[in-house]
């Protein structure tokens, strides 16, 4: 099993991380997916290591280099995992468990260094027993290795202030025959000053020396640096030829004679060979692989796109493959395909207006066609006619492409003078939106909201001449055509607030303050409403409870500064509602929530008296009670008044709130209460919710034996919650000395009332036994078996999972 963590960088060596190793994995051939090796992994602060059993062969992949890990799907030998890295390699595992590759998949991209500072060789701290044999680098030292200084070969320190070369190091290696001047001459004579100096010491006397190309171009030559090469030549007594040795094709160094730079001219320097290296440039090379990497991305695209078509046609149905492939072919900016892809998906998925809008808004923002977006825009609609958001999402469309065209005239230099005169320009007056509008309200009528939905749109494009207009239209649409219609006048009477949001924003942009603006928008809202309320034609009750609706709304909105002066209009308006039309017991409740303590006593009072028999109502009453008043008295008068009503009687409403207050204030009207509750004459609902309450309250009360004495007393009234029976057993649970018997009695009565709808309770049982009885395996199977054929089968499936994940079998 793997752990997740991020290692510890500073540690002092490489070592295998704890828990970090996962048996039995397959490392599959790249090159013939039959074959695979079978092995372990292992993690390390640094690596993942795969080594088989035998040891034949080893698999290091140092974290900082994986570029992707990547989950496949599973097969019957496990769970597949990809790993790539920046070099190419790419390494496929298949792991027995799917937990455990999730587990090594979650560790792998974690153990991925983020940033350079992070990468180990960055971090790495030698331990105190290495200090004793890994000296740091000294350069010196290096030299003394091989001899150096000796009598061919001296240090030279004038390079100290990198006057002679600014890559070479303060020291440097030269032959005891040269002088400085013989060495200043020399790097002046070549590519950023890399004279020849000293690399490697052979014992034999044989050195390796390096250097850049020499300034020669087609005949310039430098007597100090030839001088340095002859030197070189007799620091080896061994051999009377120098073999200078150039990494670059013969083309390329003839190619820089051109440029000033090139290579050493064989009839200036004496008893050398030469011999060229058919090595490209750095920069050619890294272009190359970059190419040879774009190949690889692109075959690799093509594959992906071959699968997906694949699995597009073999599971048409599935509208989120669709979706998964043309977000694929976005991201490889590969749009002409996604483009015939929507369409491919639209013939399986017509009947989706959603993914209409989808493919339309591709078409107009990505492939910048109006025309097939609005041909899609059509289509849909001749398929779905009713569905609202395919008309207001065409008609933002059009508002979108006049935009566009206007930008176009723009860019153009038309005049204003010449757009107007022009006929043709039906789309810069807006035509085409009203047509839009007026196919959908001929479409879908009545209803006004849908209608409203159109200037909401219309307000976000206030910069067109034609909006204000229309606006005034569509209003006059809604006060001719539904002037019966109570939500259409509502939606009227709110018109002074339906530019309310870019209001607050624009002075915002400005660092404007716009509350004293928009209470007098309110204000004229709420003129509006009380005029729509004086037409005999509309429905009172209706228009009454969406004023309502807009005055709570408002309150909800409005800040700490103006909340009271809010909460004063709710209530005269609540007040002039209650006078006019039947409140319901919920606006009520709404009233009194908004309301000070006094007042919310006097709106209870009225609406309790309004509606004797709803108790959600007297609730709230009591409820009022209680947070004025302590005495017990007066809450026990007001709790028998409350319950002379035989529906409230019944509400656990009622019971839960006086027993939440007695459990604080009387002990033993509390047990009282308790003992009522369960009365067998008592209504169930009321016994079913209050058992386990009760248990828990002697619980916390009493002693272990009244618990018990209560339970077999509750428990053969019948029936009782599995709430009641599992708050038992967790009471049982916790004690000290456990009475197994006792807790699988009441395990076995719960079976019995809830054996066949409630996986939970089998589950606890059998993790009860796992962690009692855990040597008891017949009882464990024996349970196990009952519980398989006694379930049903939606719950049974749940079982069987939980069960697996928690290992209870």
């Amino acid at each position: 099993m793997l752990a997740y963590f991020w290692p510890k960088l500073d540690t002092h060596e490489i070592r295998i991380l704890d828990d970090a190793k996962v048996e039995n994995v397959r490392l599959i051939d790249r090159f013939n997916t039959r074959q695979h090796t079978i092995g372990t992994i292992y993690l390390t602060s640094t690596h993942l290591i795969f080594i088989d059993p035998e040891g034949k062969r080893e698999t290091w992949i140092l974290h900082s280099l994986i570029s992707s890990v990547d989950k496949l799907p599973t097969t019957q030998h496990g769970c597949p995992l990809r790993v790539r890295t920046k070099h190419f390699l790419s390494a496929e595992f298949t792991i027995p468990k799917e937990r455990d590759c999730a587990d090594l998949y979650a560790t792998l991209n974690q153990l991925k260094p983020d940033s350079y500072e992070k990468l180990y060789c960055f971090l790495y701290q030698a331990p105190n027993y290495l200090e004793k044999i890994w000296d740091p680098f000294l350069l010196a030292t290096e030299y003394m290795r091989m001899g150096v200084p000796n009598g061919d070969w001296k240090i030279e320190d004038g390079n100290s202030n990198f006057d002679m070369c600014d890559t070479y190091p303060p020291l440097i290696y030269v032959p005891t025959l040269t002088t400085k001047a013989m060495l200043f001459g020399s790097s002046k004579f070549r590519s950023r000053g890399r004279l020849p100096v000293l690399t490697y010491l052979h014992p034999n006397g044989a050195s390796i020396t390096r250097c850049s190309q020499p300034l020669s171009g087609f005949s310039a030559r430098c007597q100090e640096d030839e001088q340095l090469l002859q030197c070189i030549l007799k620091t080896n007594p061994h051999s009377n030829t120098m073999y200078i040795i150039d990494t670059r094709p013969r083309i390329n160094a003839v190619a820089k004679r051109a440029a000033g730079k090139g290579y050493e001219n064989e009839g200036y320097y004496s008893n050398i060979q030469f011999k060229f290296c058919p090595i490209e440039n750095i920069h050619i090379m890294r272009t190359r692989r970059i190419n040879k990497k774009n190949e690889i991305d692109l075959s690799i695209k093509r594959r992906i796109e071959r699968l997906f078509r694949s699995a597009c046609h073999r599971f048409k149905k599935d509208v989120n493959l669709w979706l998964t492939f043309i977000e694929f072919l976005k991201k490889q900016h590969d749009y002409s395909t996604a483009s015939s892809t929507f369409t491919s998906a639209l013939h399986t998925h017509g009947n989706k207006y959603w993914l209409w809008i989808m493919a339309a808004k591709f078409e107009f923002e990505t492939m910048v066609s109006p025309s097939s977006a609005r041909s899609l825009f059509q289509r849909a609609l001749r398929i779905m006619p009713q569905e609202k958001k395919l008309w207001l999402e065409y008609f933002k469309f059009e508002l979108l492409y006049v935009e566009l065209v206007q930008k176009r005239q723009a860019v153009l230099d038309r005049t204003k003078q010449e757009i107007e005169n022009n006929e043709e320009d039906a789309v810069l007056q807006g035509k085409i939106v009203e047509i839009v509008f007026h196919n959908a309200q001929t479409t879908i009528e009545n209803d006004p909201t849908f209608i409203c939905s159109f200037v909401k749109i219309l307000y976000e494009f206030s910069q067109f001449s034609f909006v204000e207009p229309f606006i005034d239209h569509i209003y006059s649409v809604l006060k001719e055509k539904y002037s019966s219609n109570a939500l259409a006048q509502s939606l009227i009477a709110q018109r002074p607030l339906i530019n309310e949001r870019k209001m607050i924003d624009e002075a915002a942009k400005k660092e404007q303050d716009v509350t004293f603006m928009i209470a007098i928008l309110e204000q004229q809202v709420r003129e509006n409403y009380e005029q729509q309320l004086n037409n005999s034609t509309i429905n009172k009750n209706e228009l009454w409870n969406l004023y309502l609706d807009f005055c709570l709304q408002r309150l909800s909105q409005a800040s700490d500064t103006n909340k009271t002066e809010h909460i004063s209009t709710c209530d005269r308006v609540f007040s002039l509602a209650s006078e006019q039309i039947s409140l319901t017991s919920e606006r009520y409740l709404e009233w009194v929530s908004i309301v000070d303590h006094d007042r919310a006593k006097v709106v209870i009072q009225k609406a309790t008296d309004h509606y004797p028999n709803d108790a959600s109502l007297w609730n709230k009453r009591l409820s009022l009670l209680i947070e004025e008043s302590t005495d017990c008295k007066k809450i026990k008068k007001e709790f028998k008044l409350t319950c002379q009503n035989s529906d409230v009687k019944k509400s656990s409403l009622i019971w839960n709130t006086i027993i939440d207050y007695a459990q604080e204030h009387d002990h033993k009207w509390t047990e009282e209460l308790f003992e009522q509750s369960q009365m067998e004459s008592f209504n169930l609902s009321v016994t079913l919710e209050l058992k386990p309450k009760y248990l828990q309250w002697v619980h916390q009360n009493k002693s272990i034996t009244q618990v018990r004495q209560l339970f077999d007393k509750l428990s053969c009234r019948t029936p009782a919650s599995l709430l009641f029976y599992m708050d038992y057993i967790k009471i049982e649970q916790s004690l000290s000395n456990i009475d197994n018997k006792r807790i699988k009695t009441a395990f076995e009565q719960a079976i019995i009332y809830f054996g066949k709808t409630s996986a939970d309770l089998w589950l606890a049982y059998l993790d009860h036994l796992k962690q009692h009885h855990s040597l008891d395996f017949v009882t464990i199977s024996r349970i196990y078996s009952r519980a398989l054929h006694t379930l049903d089968s939606d719950e049974l499936k749940r079982f069987n999972t939980e069960c697996a994940l928690k290992n209870l079998t």
